[in-house]
């Protein structure tokens, strides 16, 4: 995937996603056949046969039990904020976008995270996945498809 078209999704998903107003309360998406699916591919990538994508992407390997959705709205709370600067990180010259406090999919994988904003509307059939230490330091993106 090509760095313009990684920066191009990042721009749309920051900065051009339609101002939708969630009706859930809090900052952690529940259960869905959508996190079923991102949980499932993360779980694929646990794979002896997928060590070189997982390492691209930058996660550890860890059994399967270790990958859950979260629900702590602390930990969901931080992954928007994560979310909300890699806009301005990426693109300083950009107008800065308000914070958005929609909740989000956060998946914890053994210690990192992978984040999923499911307001932004798909391109391609691709949506982008963010994955972040334990410290909230951005690691890399990948398109799930």
């Amino acid at each position: 995937m090509s760095k313009a078209l990684i920066i191009g999704g990042l721009i749309g998903s920051m900065c051009l996603a339609p101002q939708i107003v969630s009706a859930q309360s809090g900052t952690c998406k529940s259960s869905d056949a959508f996190s079923n699916h991102v949980i499932a591919s993360l779980k694929m990538l646990m794979s002896p046969s997928h060590s070189d994508e997982r390492s691209a992407i930058g996660l550890p390997q860890v059994n399967a039990r270790d990958i859950v959705l979260v629900s702590d709205a602390n930990v969901c709370t931080q992954a928007r904020l994560a979310m909300d600067s890699l806009g301005h990180a990426w693109v300083p010259t950009a107008p800065a976008v308000p914070p958005d406090s929609r909740a989000l999919y956060v998946v914890q994988v053994g210690d990192t995270h992978c984040v999923f904003n499911p307001y932004v509307p798909s391109r391609n059939d691709f949506e982008f996945l963010f994955y972040f230490a334990s410290n909230w330091q951005f690691l890399s993106m990948r398109a799930l498809q």
